[in-house]
């Protein structure tokens, strides 16, 4: 057996020693003179401090090292492990060989976990490396990999599966149960997390480019414990990262000398209650280490309020440049055409538009777009990118700032054939006599939790005798339209939330309600209201409009352009909820009640370019549940 992998099978950590235990896998690397060469990575958990342990020749010719690097993976300093901390590290050593024939390595020590009394806990890791060409592939041997966490919560009246990754390069085919005290409650979501949207599934392949940043988001939740921490095993030089609330990223870099090779990177979030820490169920992705692919000259300027990005055409491979938009272009000031020039595709993008997305931790706010193409502008859906082009901005959250950027999001213009061009205002209000808006520079707004919030939407359109109907609004602690569990006030054009009240008006192009303000269980200390219109031909029986409230679904008719609109998505906010201490607000929400950020010290636009025009992979639907 070319892998080895020792794993704590004990029922309780409370008798186990320092040393956890041990994987270790090896790929067949080649240089320029056609030496033979082999990579062996090991990586071990420790009770007490980040130690590395070192393999020696156990049999055979084992050649000798030309580089070890060594580096911790992951640690937890204030984990609840019956009083213990662990940490995981990872030592890669590269061999010179004189052949491809097997050799054994070996690494042994004490102490492990002490089974019964008088027994000496002492662990031994035998890994045998074989690199002799196979007959199938006509290359070099390389071990199969398994990931798996170096530590696993179990409470003790709760039942969880869990599957380790295994993977081989070659295609051949060939668990650790702490106990924890028993939880409240087994129903994934209540005490223990579950993971949600957009966590990638467990076992999903992710292609890492050479030299480029690969990211992966965690989310999970739970209604009744608190999130802690996220805990990882990968490669050495991963890194995980915090950022609002209840969300985690995961970054990793393959350098040059990792081309061709795979990685697995496993992963679980820690909820807490009181004393008791659970875990989501564990899951594990696959990295495919590609060549890097084209580079696109691009410049990335940071704006106080404003993402300016200028793309050299002749880096783009051959393409319609009509087909290419950011990532929600419905708003008219997100046209790529408005800019552009017969050098360059240009961007210019608002911080609070076009689809860009706020990210935030302690200390920095993180705005993300992308410019994408399109099969048919036209369309809704693709399913291939010719480009994608990654790029954000990052500005600091403290020091001496400049308040340009206004979480008030502006209106939003659109152009819809038969209608032309016409823009829905989202506002919130005083009081029910809708006179005047609320400043736009005063967001975000507070609220008592059951105090009334008012709110107009209205169409403005140079097409006569039209109406303007709401389908649809909720709310969400995020800026998403997509937000997988959000609190519905308006569907299918009837009301749902017990307090919503809607108001008389005078034209047919305003929409006014109020509700009472609400928090969402947990650290969420935002709201945001978002609803879905559209524009009718005025009278006309056979519109959307005219047939107002439908229980059981609207029957998405194929619309004539000439009576009716596409829906379209419009939000505001975000609102704040007073709390009786103020003191305990999250400090990590402080951009929401200011927006504040640095002109200087901004750092510039990475930038991710693929091409999959030629690629063969396809996509595929998710299941139910990771949609």
């Amino acid at each position: 057996m070319v892998f080895i992998t020792l794993l704590l099978l004990s029922l309780s950590l409370a008798s186990a020693s320092h040393f956890f235990g041990s994987v270790v896998t090896f790929t067949a690397k080649s240089d320029a003179h056609g030496k033979y060469m082999v990579e062996i990575r090991s990586r071990a958990t420790y009770d007490h401090g980040c130690n590395h342990h070192y393999a020696t020749c156990h049999r055979g010719e084992c050649g000798h090292n030309v580089q070890i690097e060594q580096g911790q993976v992951d640690n937890n300093a204030v984990t609840m492990t019956y009083n213990s901390n662990w940490c995981e590290t990872e030592t890669i050593v590269t061999k010179a060989l004189t052949s491809d024939r097997p050799f054994q390595i070996r690494d042994h020590s004490c102490c492990w976990v002490w089974l019964s009394p008088g027994h000496t806990p002492y662990w031994s890791i035998l890994t045998s490396v074989d690199l002799g060409r196979r007959s199938d592939t006509d290359k070099a041997n390389s071990s199969p990999d398994t990931a798996i966490l170096p530590l696993l919560r179990i409470p003790q009246n709760c039942r969880r599966a869990y599957r380790p990754l295994t993977f081989d390069p070659d295609g051949d085919q060939f668990p650790a149960r702490p106990v924890d005290p028993p939880a409240p409650s087994c129903v994934e979501g209540e005490y223990l997390p579950m993971f949600v949207p957009p966590t990638p599934r467990h076992g999903q392949v992710l292609w890492a480019e050479v030299g480029v940043e690969v990211e992966i988001t965690v989310r999970a939740e739970a209604k009744y414990s608190v999130v802690d921490n996220l805990i990882m095993s990968g490669p050495l030089n991963v890194s995980k990262h915090r950022r609002s609330g209840d969300e985690f990223s995961i970054t990793y870099t393959p350098q040059h000398q990792n081309l061709g090779q795979y990685f697995s990177i496993c992963f679980a979030v820690e909820f807490t209650d009181r004393d008791a820490v659970y875990q989501t169920e564990m899951r594990c992705v696959l990295l495919n280490v590609t060549e890097g692919l084209a580079q696109v000259n691009t410049v990335v300027t940071c704006l106080e309020s404003a993402i300016i990005v200028e793309v050299e055409k002749a880096t783009l491979p051959q393409l319609r440049y009509d087909h290419l938009r950011l990532s929600d272009p419905s708003n008219t000031v997100c046209s790529l055409q408005t800019h552009s020039n017969s050098t360059h595709v240009v961007a210019n993008v608002p911080l609070n538009a076009c689809g860009t997305q706020i990210q935030e931790d302690d200390d920095y706010l993180l705005f993300k777009n992308e410019i994408t193409t399109v099969d048919d502008p036209s369309a809704i859906i693709t399913r291939r990118h010719q480009v994608e082009i990654k790029f954000f901005c990052q500005y600091a959250k403290r020091g001496n700032v400049s308040l340009s950027f206004s979480a008030h999001r502006e209106n939003v213009t659109v152009w819809d054939r038969g209608f032309g061009s016409f823009t829905y205002g989202f506002e919130f209000f005083p009081d029910s006599q809708f006179v005047s808006r609320i400043d736009p520079w005063s967001y975000p707004l507070e609220y008592d939790v059951g105090q009334r919030i008012y709110m107009e939407i209205q169409a403005t359109t140079t097409v006569n005798n039209t109406e303007m109907f709401v389908e649809s609004c909720s709310a969400a602690p995020y800026d998403n339209p997509n937000y997988h569990n959000p609190y519905v006030l308006i569907q299918n054009g009837c009301n749902v939330d017990s307090t919503l009240v809607v108001y008389p008006s005078m034209k047919e192009e305003e929409f006014r309600f109020s509700i009472e303000a609400f928090k969402f269980i947990g650290l969420h200390q935002k709201v945001y209201i978002g609803c879905s219109v559209l524009m009718c031909e005025a009278g006309n029986p056979n519109t959307r409009c005219s047939r107002g409230c439908l229980p059981r679904g609207a029957h998405r008719r194929r619309r004539a352009a000439a009576i009716e609109t596409g829906v379209h998505y419009v939000s505001q906010g975000p609102v704040r909820l007073r709390t009786a201490n103020t003191s305990d607000l999250n400090l990590n929400l402080v951009f929401v009640s200011g927006c504040a950020v640095l002109a200087v010290g901004m750092i510039c636009g990475v930038l991710l370019y693929r091409t999959r025009q030629k690629s063969s992979h396809e996509y595929t639907l998710l299941s139910s549940e990771e949609n």
